[in-house]
């Protein structure tokens, strides 16, 4: 892979999140076998949740602060079966006080990508879409590259966090409602 902004000058493989080139419509560009800062994973998923989170930091810290009326935001969590497949279930809602301005658009077009890809672009905040799609797209990730344990946890905390601030609301990933567990 070859990138042009290094992340970490401490690491020579280290790599810009925005350098990476898009890997099809449907496979997350992250898919790689190391993070941005350079060091190996032992599964490709890894470094997709490792960008995630950093993306959605960014975006936490890159949208406006704002405070109008509560807004509610539902989220959902994928999980997997004892049989090893992955289900979409509701984890709960959360309902605050915006902090930070929309980013959900509410204009909406058919997105080209799906699964990993279409993460991909609206973590980058290159586009956006209906909830149920980003839900969706995140089924089809893990259900591609079955993730389990805590990258699992990662990828649903990190689109979890996204949906909150697509609406406004800055949530600790530690705070978000665990409806799922019950």
């Amino acid at each position: 892979m070859t990138t042009t902004t290094i992340s970490n000058p401490k690491n020579e493989r280290a790599y810009a999140l925005e350098s990476v080139p898009e890997a099809g419509d449907e496979e997350s560009r992250y898919l790689l076998g190391q993070t941005s800062s350079g060091w190996n994973v032992s599964r490709r998923i890894d470094s997709v949740a490792s960008a995630y989170l950093q993306l959605a930091s960014r975006l936490r810290e890159k949208t406006a602060d704002l405070s109008p009326a509560f807004v509610e935001v539902d989220l959902h969590y994928v999980g997997r079966r004892a049989d090893g497949s992955y289900v979409l279930v509701k984890r709960g809602t959360v309902r605050a006080i915006p902090k930070k301005a929309k980013t959900k658009s509410g204009r909406f077009s058919r997105p080209s990508a799906t699964g990993g890809a279409l993460l991909d672009r609206i973590f980058l905040g290159e586009e956006d879409a209906r909830d149920e799609l980003i839900w969706a797209a995140l089924l089809a990730l893990c259900s591609a590259e079955a993730p389990t344990g805590r990258v699992l946890r990662d990828l649903n905390d990190a689109t979890a966090e996204l949906m909150c601030l697509r609406a406004g609301l800055v949530v600790d990933r530690r705070s978000l409602p665990q409806d799922h567990l019950r």
